[in-house]
């Protein structure tokens, strides 16, 4: 029986292809992170130690908020931060969980402390 042609050469470099790979992989991932494609995009909110509230009238919010927590007979700290931000802060008690519960916010306290954000929600651009 006559021998059967090779119609391919086998590949004497294998370890290209995987750096070929690499190098690809490498540069999309780079690509993605680090150029930005929403320059004009608010910031993300990280880092936030409490539970972010977004309301479009955050005075009216922060004054129906007192009122509660006054109501569950805690003395909630409030300040506004340079953003317009309001930052309340309260004592983790259960009248206080309980009261926030009923208004279905369920926050995460942190050392004892219940710390809560309200902010206007971005604008939507077209």
């Amino acid at each position: 029986m006559p021998p059967v042609p090779q119609t391919t050469r086998p590949n004497k470099r294998p370890w290209l292809w995987g750096v070929a790979a690499s190098i690809t992989l490498a540069t999309v991932l780079s690509w993605t992170v680090l150029i930005d494609d929403e320059p004009d995009r608010p910031d993300v909110l990280r880092g936030t130690q409490g539970t972010v509230l977004m309301d479009p009238d955050p005075a009216a919010r922060r004054t129906q908020l007192e009122a509660l927590l006054a109501g569950a007979g805690a003395k909630p700290e409030v300040r506004i931060d340079k953003s317009g931000r309001v930052v309340i802060t309260v004592s983790e008690t259960p009248q206080v969980l309980e009261a926030l519960g009923g208004e279905r916010i369920f926050p995460q306290p942190v050392g004892g402390k219940i710390v809560l954000v309200i902010e206007k929600p971005a604008a939507k651009t077209p």
